[in-house]
């Protein structure tokens, strides 16, 4: 009873259905018809960036997350019985938030995706901000060259860049970025107080810095998280990656004046989660360049 309470004043019975995005987006939802291959620009060599791509595929198979084409396009949308259903519920609904949040600042118009994987939020994000200006791009970047490969087969745009390359070390021009996205990916990332500064090198004056589902924690947790995390990686035979794997915290983030635009704790957002039954979602956290 309480459940469908719930539901009802929120608006969260299981109907996020593809037209709550649609009206961000230049393409529909049903997939999108096969294209060209575009190039796949190389910042760096990819021999410099084969052994930890190597490892972080050995991850993905072993969480299951290899994506045929045409599974590929219908992203975040997954059937009822894959094994990570869940969290691509919620990945929806992050999705959701932010093209809304893309569809009214059309300011951001230069975007950098660090970490774009196989490229299908990238999509989304470079169809949201065609609509909202001309002239607007978004650069995907990402260690894979398999990876990036297949995303420029399977989501080629006219405004959309896929390169390959390290963040950290790759050329990329200064004070450019209007919005630099890290969606998934920050916990793979150099820790914070290297990170983030040469990410703002990167952005244009009130340029933005977008972080979404990835964990952060509390101090006061760490030391259990981390030793979860070990042990996770140590069940599937990857104990190496524990190495790559940064357990950023809240306090880390301070000295970044950021703002949550989506805090998962907060009390409304909290119950909904315990309505629906499903683990809370990660923070969407916001960094606006000062000057």
């Amino acid at each position: 009873m309480l459940y469908a309470l719930l539901v009802a004043s929120w608006g969260l019975a299981p109907r996020i259905k593809k037209q709550l995005i649609n009206p961000y987006l230049a393409r529909q939802m049903e997939g999108v018809k096969e294209r060209k291959i575009a190039p796949v620009n190389f910042l760096m060599e990819p021999s410099s960036l084969a052994n930890q791509a190597q490892l972080f595929k050995l991850l993905r198979d072993k969480e299951g997350q290899p994506y045929s084409d045409a599974e590929l396009k219908k992203l975040p949308y997954v059937p009822k019985n894959h094994p990570q259903q869940s969290e691509w519920k919620h990945r929806t609904r992050s999705l959701k938030r932010f093209l809304k949040y893309i569809h009214d600042n059309p300011r951001l118009k230069t975007v950098l995706e660090v970490g774009c994987g196989n490229g299908w939020f990238t999509y989304y994000m470079a169809s949201a901000i065609a609509v909202n200006e001309t002239g607007a791009k978004v650069t995907a970047m990402d260690i894979d060259q398999s990876l990036l490969e297949r995303a420029a087969k399977v989501f080629a745009r006219p405004n959309l860049e896929f390169v390959l390359g390290d963040v950290m070390q790759a050329p990329l021009p200064e004070k450019h970025f209007d919005l630099i996205v890290l969606n998934g990916s920050i916990q793979f990332l150099p820790p914070l107080h290297v990170l983030m500064p040469h990410l703002l090198k990167l952005l244009a004056p009130k340029g933005e810095i977008h972080i979404m589902d990835s964990p952060f924690y509390r101090k006061a947790n760490l030391n259990n998280r981390e030793k979860q995390t070990e042990s996770y990686f140590k069940g599937l035979g990857l104990s190496e990656i524990t190495t790559h794997y940064q357990h950023h915290t809240y306090e880390d983030l301070k000295q970044f004046s950021y703002k949550l635009l989506y805090n998962p704790r907060r009390k409304r957002n909290f119950v909904q989660q315990l309505a629906l039954l499903k683990p809370a979602p990660y923070p969407w956290i916001r960094i606006v360049q000062s000057s």
